[in-house]
Formats: structure tokens, C-alpha cells, sequence
């Protein structure tokens, strides 16, 4: 330890040698990358735990600790304090045993009485105590540090490694998995099909088997996450017995069918299209899909091609298209890591039985002057309509720095319509930029079967549509099923709007549409349908519904079936919990059960597909 920390004078070297309780350390030549690990002495691991006598008997755990605060003894460098009841001592954790002696001295002349001088008695031999004593008033490295094995009961001296070397390796380490993709991308084996359409080597039969197997894990991420809750939750009693009896083995409910999609939308299926506009590795303009992610240091843009099977193929012509014409202008793609360029995002949105296709340019105006984008809006206008199916583009200005547009930017109007239209189960939506409609049009309809041959709704029943987008959902149930009322709930306003003019396009009278949060607008929908039941279709975005929405529903008793869509299904079992947990001040209302649940594949070649669960009460 001289050795290594500096001469600590020869009394103490001399009493740590003679000590039988005290390791002889190993010293090594210190080595500024590696971490070493110097061995002091072993001793029981509550050795800083001290007991304190005497003490009156009649003191509680808060008057030890206010004596202790007295005498300047208190976190952090007091841990614990221990009082039993009607004892006349108490029992204390130090951090560390610099203030050992003058904490004796505190409590002996704090304490002590005609009887005799205050003991302050320690867990482990005064030797050993003399020893780290004198380690913690020695000169440590910098980044030297006692720490406890836990497995052999002993404590050492750490010499960590250099941070900066520590951080030298991670920088070392991520760009040697960047040149591994690198490689990788070189070789021909990574493209833009890599990152949309992963599976796309696979037969769809062995997707399907995949999938199947995916949503049993899901079902059972439920079913032990509802155990968790039950153990900690000390009152098993009031838990469903199936929950108990199960104790968090298996799934939470069957997974009653798999919906597969039809050979005519396993390919080039997505009626919506975003594609990022970057440099690709021959440093030309491309637009199509990110092959990593900027934390990874991985900028570039792979073009998109036939290999994209999940992407339409007029929305591949779109991507064709546009290089040439942003190629054409001049005018540099955005840079993610300098911040610099102006084109950024391109999407495609179309109807695939109609036949409408808008598309919208995302540029950051970088102080171009007005005449410069004018030219560059001409420049892709007068491409876009040799494509002859485009029926309406518009320009986005967007200058933060993530390429997530926020919903309130405003959009400038190039040519044609600023909608456009899909025909599902006969009816006619119309659809604004922003707002959600599934992607898979076939797989849509076959989605919202499913979902009202569950619900199950009669004529005197009101249906609540939450999260509804353009209330497709909700006006399929209106028009096949007899449902009293279809109340939609949506938080964009531009979706509402949608909504109420496709019930309006579609004759459907029993439909009514409202924006706001669901957990501000449910109450006061039930409100005004009185005692009627009452069902509810749920589909949230990839990360589920807030707690907040989840205990409105709880809240409303004349709620008593849902169905919820479940887009990534691995984070369902968060909402699961907060229906299926027992009445709480939190969670008001009567719990709901896991009946049954249904995988559909709306997005094939890959690895994501919608599961539906039927929840009741």
C-alpha cells in the first residue's frame, strides 16, 4: 500500500504487518488503463456497524436519530440507524470510520452517567478498524475507491481506469460496428429492403409461424406482469384466481385465430410512405431509408427500390422522380450531423382502390431567398406531374433539428388536391396528410370484422371510437352493425374534421365525432346517453394509451366490453395491468378480464403485426 499511495508513516505499516487479522497485500505497478485490485483486509461486511449503550430505554428510532444530528453524526455519513423497543442501546451504520473517535468521544460525554463512560462497540477487531482508518486518511489515487466483494466478504482498494480511456474504447467500439455495416453494405448484402422489409427473404408460412410465436410472448409478458403486481400488492385475495392460481405461468388469454393477409397485399401494400432525402454511399442524393441511426454515427440514405416490398410501387417511382429533380436544382440534402442542407423528408400517401396520390416535400429553408424556392417548387412540380398519377403535392418548411414534423406546421400548396380518398367496405373516406389510417387497406377491412363480430353491439348499445383518426372504425361498426350511437374521439382536429365529413359522405347519421383528450371527453359523453351499455374500440399509437385514459375507462361503469388494437403489441401488457388490477383509489371501477386474442398481419415482411384482445367485465 506504501508502494502504491505514498509513505503513511512507519508506525502505521509497522501495526497493519503485526495485525494476523490484516491481508499482506500483493502490490503491482499501478497501469493507467487496466483496472488492479489490492486486497486490505477481510472482515464481516457490516463491520462499520456500531453498537451505542447506553441510551434511555424509552427513546423510538427518531430520538436516536435526532440525538445523533446533535453531536453533527448524519447522512451521508450516517446509514442507518436501529432502535429496539424499551432497550437501553441502539445500533448505528457509518459510512466510513474517519469519524469513529470523535463520535466516542460525543456519545461518552453525551451519555455516559455515574455507572460509568457511553460504549461505542464496532463489529469487527480494532486492528482492522486502525487499518481502514488509516487507508481513508492516506492519499488515494484519484480514482481510487473502497468497495466490498459481497461473495468473499472482503474489502479492496479499486484503481478504476482512466475515464477518458473508458470513453476512447466505446468512440473505438461504435465506429468499428459502423465499419462492420459498412462492410456489410459493400458486400451487397444491406440496402434500403434491409431496413423496411427485413423478412423479405423469408416464405410468408415461416412469417406467420414467427409471428404466432411473437404474440404468445406478448400474452405471456401480460400474464407476469399481472403477477408482479399481484405479489407486491399484498392482497392476493382481492386478485382474480386465475391471476393467483397461475402465479404469472403461461398466457393471460388464448390466442383464438392469426389472420393472414391474402397474396395480393403481401408486397408493395403501404398506402402510406415517409423516405428520408440524404447521401448514399457514392455520396449522391437519395431518397429512400435511413440505414442506421445518428447516435450510431450512420447518416446515410439508401435509395429506394423494388427490393422495398413493403413499399408501394407508385411511391418507388415518386422516390425515382424526385432525385433527379432535387439533383437538379443544386441544392444540398440535410445533413443530420452539420445541420446543413435543405431537403429533408418526402411522403407518399395514395388510396389504393381510388387511385388519389398527394405527396409532401419537407425542406429547412436554410435563409434561402424566396426567388430560390420558388425556382426548386417549380422544379418539382413540373416532375411530379410527368408521373401522371400524382393528384396533389405540398411544400413543408420545417427548421428544428429532428426530422419529426410537428402537427401544426403548416403546409404551402404546390398543385392539385391537398386529400386524399380510400374506399374500405364500400365506403368513402377522405383522409388529410396528418391524419392515421392504416396502412394495409385489405388487411384494414378484415381488422374491422374482427373487431365488430367482438363488440358485438345491439341496437340499444352506444360505441365510443377512442383514438378514432378519421373515425374509419367507427362508421364500419355504424354501417354493419346496429349500434344506438357511434361517439369517435380523436386529439387531432384536422382527423375530426375528416371524420365528420366522411359521416356526412357516407349518410350515416348515428355517428358524432369529437377532438380532445379521451380522458377529458368520455365522462361527458356517457353523460348524455344516461344508463344505455356501452362498448369501446381502442387503437392507441405504438405506445399505448396513457394511465390517465385507461382510469377514465375504468372510471365509466356502462363500459363494459373493449377491444383494443394493439400495434406493438410487447408494450400492451402496461395497459393490461392498469384494466385487470383490482379497485384501488387509483384505479376506480370494477376490473376488467382478458378474454381472448387475435393476431392480424397487416404488415408482412416483417417482424410487426396488429394484435386484438378482448377485455370484459
Amino acid at each position: 500500500l506504501d508502494q502504491e499511495m505514498g509513505e503513511t508513516g512507519g508506525e502505521g505499516q509497522g501495526d497493519t504487518q503485526s495485525a494476523p487479522s490484516v491481508v499482506e497485500p500483493a502490490i503491482s505497478q499501478h497501469n493507467e488503463d487496466v483496472s488492479s485490485h489490492v486486497v486490505l483486509a477481510e472482515w464481516p461486511r457490516r463491520a462499520w456497524h456500531f453498537r451505542v449503550q447506553p441510551a434511555p430505554a424509552y427513546w423510538t428510532k427518531r430520538d436516536a436519530t435526532k440525538f445523533l444530528d446533535s453531536i453533527a453524526i448524519a447522512p451521508p455519513l450516517l446509514t442507518r440507524v436501529e432502535k429496539m423497543h424499551l432497550k437501553n442501546h441502539f445500533y448505528i451504520t457509518l459510512q466510513n470510520l474517519s469519524a469513529s473517535e470523535r463520535l466516542e468521544e460525543s456519545i461518552n460525554a453525551t451519555l455516559g452517567d455515574e455507572q460509568g463512560d457511553a460504549t461505542l462497540t464496532a463489529n469487527c477487531p480494532t486492528v482492522v478498524r486502525d487499518a481502514v482508518a488509516r487507508i481513508e486518511r492516506a492519499e488515494l489515487p484519484s480514482r481510487a475507491r473502497l468497495e466490498n466483494e459481497d461473495s468473499n466478504e472482503r474489502w479492496v482498494v479499486v484503481i478504476a481506469e482512466d475515464p477518458a480511456a473508458r470513453k476512447r474504447a466505446r468512440v473505438d467500439d461504435k465506429f468499428e460496428r459502423l465499419e462492420q455495416k459498412r462492410r456489410v453494405m459493400n458486400d451487397g448484402e444491406r440496402g434500403a429492403g434491409d431496413v423496411v422489409a427485413p423478412w423479405r427473404k423469408k416464405s410468408y408460412s415461416e412469417q406467420v409461424v414467427l409471428k404466432k410465436a411473437s404474440l404468445t410472448i406478448a400474452l405471456e409478458k401480460v400474464m407476469s406482469s399481472l403477477w408482479k403486481e399481484c405479489k407486491f400488492s399484498h392482497g392476493n385475495s382481492t386478485w382474480p384466481p386465475s391471476i393467483v392460481h397461475a402465479r404469472g405461468k403461461g398466457v393471460c388469454c388464448p390466442l383464438e385465430i392469426f389472420i393472414e393477409a391474402p397474396e395480393e397485399c403481401q408486397e408493395y401494400y403501404r398506402n402510406k410512405n415517409e423516405f428520408s432525402v440524404g447521401l448514399d454511399d457514392s455520396n449522391r442524393l437519395a431518397v429512400g431509408y435511413s440505414l442506421g441511426l445518428i447516435s450510431d454515427g450512420e447518416t446515410r440514405v439508401a435509395q429506394a427500390d423494388l427490393e422495398c416490398l413493403t413499399t408501394s410501387k407508385r411511391a418507388i417511382q415518386v422516390a425515382d422522380c424526385l432525385r433527379n429533380a432535387f439533383e437538379s436544382t443544386m441544392l444540398p440534402a440535410w445533413d443530420k450531423r452539420k445541420h446543413t442542407g435543405v431537403w429533408r423528408l418526402v411522403m407518399v400517401r395514395e388510396g389504393i382502390r381510388t387511385g388519389d396520390c398527394i405527396v409532401i416535400i419537407v425542406i429547412h429553408p436554410q435563409n434561402l431567398e424566396g426567388q430560390v424556392i420558388r425556382s426548386a417548387q417549380d422544379v418539382v412540380s413540373r416532375s411530379l406531374k410527368t408521373l401522371g398519377f400524382v393528384t396533389g403535392a405540398m411544400w413543408q418548411s420545417f427548421t428544428g433539428v429532428s426530422n419529426a414534423v410537428e402537427l401544426d406546421t403548416s403546409l404551402e400548396p404546390l398543385f392539385g388536391e391537398q386529400v386524399f380518398h380510400e374506399c374500405i367496405a364500400g365506403m368513402r373516406f377522405r383522409v388529410s396528410p396528418s391524419a392515421f389510417l392504416q396502412v394495409n387497406t385489405i388487411m384494414a377491412e378484415k381488422l374491422y370484422h374482427l373487431i365488430t363480430d367482438w363488440l358485438a353491439p345491439d341496437s340499444d348499445s352506444i360505441v365510443l371510437d377512442i383514438c378514432c383518426g378519421t373515425g374509419t372504425i367507427g362508421m364500419f361498426i355504424s354501417r354493419t352493425a346496429s349500434a344506438h350511437r357511434v361517439y369517435g374521439i380523436e386529439l387531432v382536429r384536422e382527423a375530426v374534421e375528416d371524420a365528420k365529413r366522411n359521416a356526412e359522405v357516407n349518410q350515416l347519421t348515428r355517428c358524432a365525432f369529437v377532438a380532445g383528450k379521451a380522458e377529458n371527453t368520455i365522462n361527458g359523453i356517457l353523460s348524455q346517453v344516461g344508463t344505455r351499455g356501452c362498448v369501446s374500440v381502442v387503437d392507441p399509437p405504438r405506445s399505448g394509451l396513457h394511465q390517465t385514459v385507461v382510469r377514465a375507462i375504468r372510471a365509466s361503469p356502462t363500459i363494459s366490453r373493449i377491444a383494443y388494437v394493439a400495434c406493438n403489441p410487447e408494450n400492451f401488457w402496461m395497459n393490461a395491468v392498469g384494466f385487470c388490477r383490482p379497485r384501488s383509489n387509483a384505479f376506480r371501477g370494477e376490473p376488467f378480464r382478458l378474454v381472448k386474442a387475435a393476431g392480424v398481419d397487416l404488415f408482412p415482411q416483417t417482424p410487426h403485426c396488429e394484435m386484438v384482445v378482448l377485455l370484459e367485465r
